[in-house]
């Protein structure tokens, strides 16, 4: 079975537990080799259910984040209390990586928000 180039959603890789924001970073965009004015943010997220896996997600709208800095997102996790988020279309491509031959994973999502506490 090949799976390059196949997605799934991102929900469905964690099982649907709950992500918790443990670093957020701002990236450039480049087109054709070319460093360009746009960015997005790779959010790096860790599933305590699933033995503290870390996932990279490259997001695309940080609109439903009360902070945006990754100092505070850090502090947040330091007084252990992380910040839990859950992703807006969020989905999950299969590629095989032309150096090392290793089948990875690429997630990316429109957006990131807050799960608030009830």
């Amino acid at each position: 079975m090949n799976l390059n180039n196949s997605k799934i959603p991102f929900a469905a890789l964690i099982s649907g537990n709950s992500t918790y924001l443990v670093k957020l970073e701002e990236k450039f965009v480049y087109k054709d080799g070319q460093k360009t004015d746009e960015t997005y943010h790779k959010a790096t997220v860790v599933v305590p259910s699933n033995h503290y896996e870390q996932y990279e997600v490259s997001v695309f709208s940080l609109n439903g984040l009360p902070c945006k800095d990754d100092e505070t997102i850090a502090k947040l996790c330091a007084e252990m209390n992380p910040l839990q988020v859950e992703f807006i279309n969020a989905y999950c491509t299969f590629y095989t990586d032309f150096k090392t031959h290793e089948t990875k994973i690429s997630i990316k999502a429109a957006g990131i928000r807050a799960v608030t506490k009830s």
